[in-house]
């Protein structure tokens, strides 16, 4: 029998106040559900949730040119004022991590706050450090919490000046822009949903008074089960299923990501085996699971499930994959149909990503 203490969130009575049901995720205790999945998933597409996000690592990487060999965007592309989303990447141009690097300026001079997975944090440190580069792990003097929705942007501007007399003007802050506040609090406008929201960095006193707020103003919470069924519809990865250090940037979609001249190199001679795509299942409402094989009508495997899920948004069943390019003309994917599990009752269509509309509230550029 496992002696293994989970590490519990700050915000745990909030959760079981809420009526929470808990999952260990990598050693976090942390809410799968509060009500039904489905409804927590509908409530963020059309209103707007909360989700604690205490499992993500937060940490203080120092500004160093060692880091241009490690992460996808180069030092010279981290702005103050603009988060970043990049890799981790290693010697084999396999992707050891996916962050978001935000600078945080005067308040951490020299240092920027990089937000890692819960899974990987241990090791990002230790990769870092081999590098001679100085990390902090700063995780429990920051808690941090989503707002998600088409009603996150009120929401944020109400508690904003009720609870701290802060009057910022949000419809100046765009998707991936942020506002530091003070040095234990950070405004992002970020999420994994697809949808407008924002990502709170915040000391344990005030995030208290938040959800306070929050509780007090009938935000619903959501829990780790609804964030990955909207990040599929949003067709954003999860690393361990998407992305780890057996796949690199070019097969998962994510050549965007790379603002670093260092890994060019890497680009040009990289061979890309196989192609994240998205799936629809067009004649049952069986859901296809992680490692479900993909077939065409010939009987040939042609490529795996990464993630999948039933979708309340579309109301049916999709999922994530990868389709081997030696059998597939990638040019010609969309509509392509053929078999899960080699059944002939378990038909899929490949079909464009994201599955919704992604709703992140960007300037618009004439």
């Amino acid at each position: 029998m496992s002696n293994l203490i989970l590490k519990e969130s700050p915000l745990k009575n909030f959760h079981v106040l809420l009526g929470a049901k808990f999952i260990n995720f990598h050693s976090y205790n942390m809410p799968l559900n509060y009500s039904s999945i489905i409804d927590e998933v509908l409530n963020t597409r059309n209103s707007v949730s909360f989700f604690d996000l205490y499992h993500m690592g937060r940490l203080l990487v120092k500004k160093s040119e060692r880091i241009n060999n490690l992460f996808s965007v180069s030092i010279d592309n981290i702005k103050y004022s603009k988060a970043k989303y990049a890799l981790i990447l290693n010697d084999r141009f396999t992707i050891e991590d996916d962050i978001v690097i935000y600078d945080l300026d005067q308040y951490f001079n020299g240092y920027f706050l990089v937000v890692c997975n819960a899974v990987n944090k241990e090791k990002n440190i230790n990769i870092l450090k081999e590098n001679n580069i100085d990390v902090i792990d700063v995780s429990d003097d920051y808690l941090m919490l989503a707002i998600q929705g088409p009603l996150s942007e009120k929401i944020v501007n109400d508690f904003l000046i009720s609870l701290f007399n802060i009057n910022i003007d949000l419809k100046r802050v765009y998707f991936y822009d942020y506002v530091v506040i003070d040095k234990n609090f950070v405004l992002s406008r970020s999420g994994y949903t697809g949808e407008d929201g924002f990502e709170i960095y915040l000391d344990y006193r005030r995030m208290l008074k938040l959800m306070d707020f929050l509780l007090s103003n009938n935000v619903k919470g959501a829990g780790l089960g609804a964030r990955d069924v909207l990040r599929i519809e949003a067709g954003l990865v999860l690393y361990g299923n998407e992305i780890d250090n057996n796949t690199n940037p070019l097969e998962a979609n994510l050549s965007w990501a790379i603002k670093n001249s260092y890994f060019n190199k890497f680009i040009e001679n990289t061979k890309v085996n196989k192609k994240l795509i998205g799936i629809k299942v067009i004649n049952t409402k069986k859901v296809p699971r992680n490692n479900y094989k993909l077939y065409d009508f010939n009987q040939k495997e042609i490529g795996v499930i990464t993630s999948g899920t039933y979708s309340p948004t579309l109301s049916i069943p999709i999922g994530l994959a990868f389709i081997n390019l030696d059998f597939i003309d990638i040019d010609n994917v969309i509509d392509y149909k053929g078999l899960i599990e080699n059944k002939e009752n378990f038909i899929f269509k490949i079909d464009k990503l994201p599955f919704v509309k992604l709703n992140y509230y960007k300037k618009i550029t004439k």
